[in-house]
């Protein structure tokens, strides 16, 4: 991504990452606190996109779930689910439909073609879906500054919390 990421980001990525996919691959709705840049390499990838300022809208359809990796069983010729009984760690997870009437009309829709690069800045709640036989993405992760920005999104969550109660 060159200097010129380097000079607005304050330095080099933290991780690089590449994402090969077909029509059957998504992502469920997520936020990275990561400044992302995303480039299309082939095919394209459909982006919904929710502003942090609606992080109190989506927090009620959001539950956990335990860390857990993925095996494949060469014996049933399928991938199984592995718990992290090590940690007892929990993950945030998108239990709701964020394309649903509810919440799609509080979203921004993106297509990022062959060629084409987005910035989905840190926080951002996003869900990523793609189309064709064959679609080819590189991105770029900057480790976000937990300043003030971070503070406020905290501030949102919290508040989202005690109102779904």
């Amino acid at each position: 991504f060159g200097a010129v990421a380097a000079e607005a980001f304050g330095g080099e990525p933290d991780a690089l990452n590449i994402w090969i996919g077909n029509e059957r691959a998504h992502s469920v709705l997520h936020q990275d606190n990561y400044e992302n840049l995303y480039a299309v390499v082939r095919g394209s990838k459909e982006f919904l996109l929710f502003p942090p300022t609606e992080a109190g809208r989506l927090q009620q359809h959001f539950t956990t779930c335990p860390a857990a990796d993925f095996e494949y069983d060469r014996m049933e010729g399928r991938w199984i689910v592995v718990p992290d009984a090590d940690t007892g760690a929990e993950v945030p997870w998108f239990a709701g439909d964020a394309t649903s009437p509810e919440l799609a009309e509080f979203a921004v829709r993106c297509t990022v073609h062959e060629g084409e690069t987005l910035f989905l800045p840190s926080g951002w709640f996003h869900q990523v879906s793609q189309t064709g036989d064959l679609t080819m993405a590189v991105n770029a992760w900057y480790d976000m500054e937990f300043g003030i920005r971070h503070v406020y999104h905290q501030m949102l969550l919290a508040v989202a919390g005690d109102s779904t109660r």
